[in-house]
């Protein structure tokens, strides 16, 4: 089931979509600006692909599809898109659970 975005009328085919998309706008938006020196790193951003159905419905390429393309798995590219995930829980999620391997308090910040 497609994944609502919060400010559009688009929709993503599923959460990566919807992650990769949002770091997308987020560069082309001036919200987002990282330094790149890793080769590996551009080559994962720039090469990742996406269709745009009739429903409007947005889909980018699998990491399977895009690692057959690129010849190497785009892990850097998941990298950042997950540290700039928005993981709060503006769509009524709860809190995000990291399987309880990180501690809750006491991180000496």
């Amino acid at each position: 089931m497609p994944i609502p975005q919060k400010k559009s009328v688009m929709q993503f085919f599923n959460l990566r979509s919807q992650l990769i998309w949002e770091f997308r706008d987020g560069i082309k938006e001036g919200r987002i600006a990282i330094g790149v020196t890793d080769a590996r790193l551009v080559e994962d951003v720039t090469s990742i692909r996406y269709s745009i159905s009739g429903d409007k419905v947005i889909k980018v390429e699998s990491k399977d599809d895009h690692k057959k393309r690129i010849g190497r798995s785009p892990d850097a590219l998941d990298a950042v898109v997950y540290a700039f995930a928005d993981v709060s829980n503006e769509y009524g999620g709860g809190d995000v659970d990291f399987g309880g391997g990180l501690p809750k308090e006491g991180w000496g910040v």
